[in-house]
């Protein structure tokens, strides 16, 4: 019997690409209450001592910077506030407004 032929030399298939990594999904549903209240959202903050992925009410805000009792203040300039404190784009922060009541 002839000896078979060598195996044919195949160079290794390329690795696979990596898989994008996945995007951060949105935030749970926020507080809805109560009236007159301002909850941020943090997805990354390079801060220590912070909790991330959870609502959180923004107290100091409500007392010094009236996130409590006006839109802006809690959605744009407190958001703002809190991704330059955490080092992290304003996409990183979800906030949610809650409107006092009257």
């Amino acid at each position: 019997p002839s000896p078979s032929p060598p195996p044919s030399k195949r160079p290794p298939p390329p690795p696979s690409p990596s898989p994008p990594p996945p995007s951060p999904s949105p935030p749970p549903s926020a507080p809805a209450g109560p009236p007159g209240s301002c909850f941020f959202f943090l997805q990354s903050c390079n801060q220590m001592n912070v909790q991330l992925n959870t609502w959180t009410r923004d107290g100091w805000g409500e007392v010094n910077a009236r996130s409590g009792s006006d839109r802006t203040a809690c959605v744009q300039t407190r958001r703002r506030g809190f991704a330059s404190w955490c080092g992290v784009s304003v996409g990183a922060v979800t906030m949610q407004f809650n409107a006092p009541q009257g």
